[in-house]
């Protein structure tokens, strides 16, 4: 009740992608013409291009996941896929999970647990949270960048910012049809 009265008295939306003001209009349709959609956007002049000829050709396989460690970032389905892809590919490949994480939290124990049980615990490996050149090597390196984002009550991932951010580094993603990516 108060959002759809907040909603009445401004002006406008700004809203990070067509996804979130999809997301916005299917629970306030009358919003429609006062969301505008301003995507955001990667400033090169700050990370730059790099040169793909630099880039390190890897023999065991580099993924990677920049981001918080929670439910709707989707790192169980990218479990699964991981065990996947060695079961039916290839066992040469390490998946680094960048980003902020409690060891403590229930969702972060059913990750552990899922590595365990796949018996992926040299290939799947939480690095936590790393300085900018840190996180900046991790990129370069990388050869995918891996997130499958959920849509889970109200949380979804309105724009995907850290896909822009690998392919400045010449990565290619994989992400999910069913966000902001």
């Amino acid at each position: 009740k108060y959002q759809k009265s907040f909603y009445r008295k401004i002006n406008g939306v700004v809203a990070v992608s067509n996804y979130t003001k999809n997301h916005l209009l299917k629970h306030y349709p009358w919003l429609e013409p006062k969301v505008r959609v301003i995507a955001n956007f990667i400033n090169l002049k700050e990370n730059g291009l790099i040169d793909l000829s630099k880039k390190p050709r890897n023999k065991i396989k580099k993924i990677l996941f920049v981001g918080a460690i929670k439910e709707r970032k989707g790192i169980l389905e990218a479990i699964e896929a991981c065990r996947y892809y060695r079961d039916n590919f290839s066992p040469d490949f390490v998946y680094d999970l960048v980003g902020g994480y409690d060891q403590n939290e229930y969702y972060y124990q059913r990750l552990f647990k899922k590595i365990k049980e796949y018996g992926l615990e040299d290939k799947i490996i939480f690095r936590g949270k790393l300085t900018n050149k840190e996180l900046q090597d991790y990129y370069f390196n990388a050869d995918l960048f891996l997130m499958t984002p959920l849509n889970i009550n109200h949380h979804f991932e309105g724009f995907g910012l850290v896909f822009l951010e690998a392919n400045t580094k010449g990565i290619p993603c994989i992400g999910a049809r069913n966000s902001g990516c």
